[in-house]
């Protein structure tokens, strides 16, 4: 089996799906996914909500499975019983296909972990029509009736976490508008529609010449409706976000137009990771 753990918030979530996903289809064996940090946190499991497969494991079990015990009578019975734990080192690739029974525990933001089965996340990574609401249906409506260009603005843990601060930092104002305006030179007729963590800020800080819809202050909408509503739009201007870099990820509009950071990190060891084309990388997007 493959089993991962899941942790952290969407984005993350959905990059440790698809790496499994990927070795579940290179090994041929079924894959399961571990909610079990999540009893204790305040981030919830997301995938339920998407057009996934898999099934899950108890933290009994996974613990039963990568136990020393396994691994003796494993080699002692000639038989594949046990299942090692692998840890994401976050800034360097590792080379996990085939390798059968794993346990692996990280975050996996290397897109090369799971290149290969884009077609099929394109699938997967759309929100099921059970939980579809009438507001998510309006807002989605509008989209598809222009130009859209979604703006991902990321604040919230970013300011208030101080780790997360030091490691990711908050983009400045410039950064955004600066995509605007490339955006305006690209694309006939743009109509911006706002994705953020932090409503209250973009009401008050963020302006530009031509007027946009904020999404985030809509009620009723989840934030996988949010991602799923940024999977509509045909354009990006993303945030150093794994929420909104899956979104631009996922576009296959021809014309597409996607703005991303070029300083994604703080972290020297991370934004280097960054700077290759295996991590966080978009083929054709723009860095500024």
């Amino acid at each position: 089996m493959i089993i991962v753990r899941l942790k952290s918030g969407l984005g993350n979530q959905l990059f440790q799906y698809a790496l499994g996903l990927h070795l579940s289809r290179k090994s041929n064996s079924p894959l399961f996914l571990d909610n079990s940090l999540f009893h204790r946190s305040n981030r919830k499991p997301k995938l339920r909500f998407f057009e996934c497969e898999y099934d899950t494991v108890s933290k009994i079990k996974l613990r039963f499975l990568s136990s020393d015990v396994i691994r003796f009578l494993s080699k002692r019975l000639r038989c594949n019983f046990y299942h090692s734990v692998v840890r994401d080192p976050k800034w360097q690739r590792l080379e996990l296909t085939g390798r059968p029974n794993l346990v692996l525990i990280g975050y996996w933001s290397f897109n090369s972990y799971f290149d290969e089965i884009r077609r099929e996340l394109l699938s997967n990574y759309r929100v099921k029509e059970v939980f579809f609401n009438e507001p998510y249906l309006r807002v989605r409506e509008r989209i598809q009736k222009t130009e859209a260009v979604a703006i991902h603005i990321r604040r919230g843990d970013y300011v208030s976490n101080k780790q997360f601060n030091e490691l990711f930092g908050v983009l400045p104002l410039e950064y955004y508008l600066a995509g605007v305006e490339r955006i305006k030179r690209k694309v006939d007729h743009p109509r911006f529609f706002v994705f953020s963590d932090d409503p209250a800020w973009v009401k008050n800080f963020f302006s530009f010449e031509e007027e946009y819809f904020l999404v985030s202050e809509q009620e009723h909408l989840e934030d996988y409706h949010e991602f799923d509503l940024m999977r509509y739009c045909k354009h990006h201007i993303i945030s150093n976000s794994t929420f909104s870099w899956w979104a631009a990820y996922l576009n296959d509009y021809e014309g597409r137009v996607i703005i991303q950071p070029r300083k994604w990190y703080q972290s020297k060891l991370a934004q280097d990771a960054y700077e290759t084309n295996e991590f966080l990388f978009i083929q054709g997007a723009i860095r500024i």
